[in-house]
């Protein structure tokens, strides 16, 4: 079985609050809002987004450390969310 191992370094965190910044770009996109019920779209799309950003960034390790990227950047946005509501009540 191949390395699994993740450094996620200061790029990368910054690359995935560039790709959390995407993905919510990506909400204008009437296909997407229109399967999101169905298929968790964002996340996917986060995921992808956070492969290629490593692969292009030649990070060690790039899809593993991409596939956490895109977790990251989906996770943080909805704990943001999550904060925000808190908030408004």
């Amino acid at each position: 079985m191949g390395n699994l191992e993740v450094e996620l370094s200061s790029e990368a965190l910054m690359l995935a609050t560039i790709i959390g910044i995407l993905v919510q770009q990506c909400k204008r996109v009437k296909y997407f809002e229109a399967i999101k019920d169905q298929v968790p779209i964002y996340v996917v799309v986060a995921i992808v987004l956070g492969m290629v950003a490593a692969y292009l960034q030649k990070i060690p390790n790039p899809y593993v450390t991409g596939v956490v990227m895109g977790l990251i950047a989906a996770g943080g946005y909805s704990v943001a969310k999550k904060v925000k509501r808190k908030e408004l009540k």
